[in-house]
Formats: structure tokens, sequence, C-alpha cells
């Protein structure tokens, strides 16, 4: 469950305060409604308009987690981070730990977006301990989820596939981190190539999706199971998936995942020897994950793009590209990535010199 999602509950039992109950429960509820469409901005607007409220600490600390949710759905980094930290301080003055570890996940999904995998993992880990010191299910549930996937993000399969069965044991009722953690099992399955099971994980998630009515996760699976069909060479079949997930995505504003999109529509088209189609999807893909700062997705790209230009012999273009995905990925302590960027200049060099 999304941390906007669990800031609801808090939101029924606010005393009253200098601003009256319903003007402040309205605005904040109005807003997670707008956030929960993928309309962020107006959410944000909506709830910005209590910063110079009166408001009650708790009343003040749901906005505060609010706010960070917003900021973070568009991406905006540095205003995520300060709500959250005013979150976070809010509930420890209120020696909350469910609203501590609750602050504590955002930061760590702050530092997860920007590709600082390390210091999102020793946040987690923070909120994982104050979730079972107080045996919050969700909350425990939520650090294992995000857990596993700052080590999927570094590559480390089996931690990730750890965390994720952790969180799948405690999941009781929790039928959307249910959905999400099947989901994320698929991902990794799929990274194993163990595209069986991948499959399998995938689609128990995406049945519950759709039993949720959950299009951003729809999307996801969509995605996961093009990601499939591309690996067993079942191109048309994963360009329907990916064309499922890219329409889902541009209609609820989601450029991060439409980035996703556009790399993976790329990779199809450079397997069956389409270079020119390959290319324009990854300068798309590469342009939207600039202006999103999203490091881990411009780092992939780039690399793929080098390999297409590779192909088509144009090796000074390569070596650039490769270059600035190997700076990402050292950058984000991707090791094996930025081995494989060496590998690949190495080559280009002997090659150039006959």
């Amino acid at each position: 469950m999304r941390p906007i999602v669990l800031a609801l509950v808090a939101l029924l039992q606010l005393p009253l305060g200098a601003v009256p109950l319903p003007t402040a429960a309205e605005k904040l509820a109005q807003g997670a409604d707008f956030y929960s469409q993928a309309q962020f901005l107006r959410a944000l607007q909506t709830w910005q308009e209590l910063l110079t409220e009166p408001l009650d600490p708790q009343a003040r600390l749901t906005l505060y987690t609010y706010l960070a949710d917003g900021f973070l759905a568009t991406d905006r980094y540095d205003q995520a981070q300060v709500y959250a930290q005013q979150a976070l301080v809010l509930a420890q003055q209120q020696d909350n730990p469910e609203q501590i570890s609750r602050a504590l996940i955002q930061l760590g999904l702050i530092q997860a977006k920007q590709g600082h995998y390390q210091r999102a993992i020793q946040f987690y880990d923070q909120g994982l301990q104050h979730s079972t010191q107080v045996q919050d299910t969700a909350g425990v549930v939520a650090a294992y989820v995000n857990l596993g996937n700052a080590y999927r993000s570094q590559g480390e399969l089996e931690q990730a596939i750890h965390a994720y069965t952790q969180g799948l044991h405690r999941v009781q009722n929790l039928v959307a981190q249910e959905a999400r953690i099947y989901g994320n099992l698929g991902v990794c399955y799929y990274s194993q190539r163990d595209y069986v099971k991948a499959q399998a994980f995938t689609t128990q998630g995406l049945d519950l999706f759709l039993s949720l009515e959950d299009r951003q996760g729809e999307g996801l699976a969509y995605g996961t199971l093009g990601l499939i069909h591309a690996a067993l060479g079942q191109y048309p079949a994963a360009m329907d998936y990916f064309q499922r997930q890219l329409a889902i995505a541009q209609q609820s504003g989601e450029q991060r995942i439409e980035a996703q999109v556009w790399g993976n529509l790329g990779n199809i088209y450079r397997h069956q020897g389409d270079f020119t189609q390959a290319a324009q999807y990854y300068q798309r893909s590469i342009a939207l994950a600039v202006t999103l700062g999203d490091r881990r997705a411009e780092a992939d790209v780039r690399y793929n793009l080098g390999l297409i230009l590779i192909h088509r012999d144009q090796t000074s273009e390569a070596s650039q590209e490769l270059e600035k995905a190997l700076a990402l990925y050292e950058g984000m302590g991707l090791e094996k990535n930025a081995q494989a960027s060496r590998q690949k200049l190495r080559r280009l060099k002997i090659h150039s010199l006959g």
C-alpha cells in the first residue's frame, strides 16, 4: 500500500484544530482523490493551499506526507526531500513509529529514484525496524517491497527475491501490495531468464491489478509480459504488450514509464536489425530520462544506443554514448554494468587501431 493511502487512515482521526476539521479534511481528501487519478499537479495545488493554515500537528504531518508523495510523483526530488524530512521530524516529535517508518520509506524512495540505491536501502532498513517494533503489517510489507526494488535495481536478484518473498509471507489482506509483489517477482525471474516463473508471477499480478482497476499496475504487468515475449523472440506479442503499456503511461502522464517503453521498443527493432527505427526510439527515451533525472534509464539506453552505433560503424559516436553510460553506471555504483561498458570501449579502441 502506498504511503498516500496509508496516511488516509490517520486523516480520519484528526482532532479539531484552528482550521475547522471539515475544511482541512476535505482539502486533504480532495488532493488524495486527484493523486489517485494521477492528476499530481492538481493534487499538489490543493494540498499547498493548506501550508499557510494553522493546522494541528497530526494534520500537518499528513499534509507533509502527501506533499512528499506529490513531489516524488512529479520527479521534483529536492522538494520531496524537504517535506519527507519535515514529516519525519514531526513523526519523531509525536513518537509515532508507524509514521516514522513511512517517512523513512519516503526518503528511501527519493534516493532510489535518483539511483542512490545504497542510501535507499539504509532508509528502508530503518523503516522496517520501526514497523516491526509496532507490528505494523502494512509498513513491514512496504519496507520489504522497497528493499526488493532497490536490490533488484542493483542487480542483486537473489536478495531482491528474498525481500519480496518476506513481504509476500506477511501480506495478509493487502491485495494491492500482493499484486505488486507478484509483479516484482516476475521481473526478477525474467532477469534470471526463468521465463516460465516470470510469466506465472506476472500473470498472477496482472489478474489482481485488473480486479483492483489499478491502471498503473496493469501497465507495469504489460511491460514485463512484453519483455518476456521479446526474450523468447515473440516480437509481435511483445510489441502489443509494450503498446498497451505506452498508452496507459501517456494517459496518466507517467513519463518515467514512457521513457522505459520507448527504450524497450527500441530494443525490439534493434534485435530485428532495424537500427534506424531503434535509434529513433532510443533518442526519445534518452530525452525523457535526462529531463526526469532518471540516471539508470539514461545509462541503459545510452549503452544500447552505443551498440547500434557500433553496428552502423559510427565508432566515434558509439564511444561517446558508451562513455556517458559508463560514467552514469560508475556514479550509481553499478559495477557489472560499468564493466560491460568498459569492455565495449576496449574493443572499440582495439578495432580503431586496426
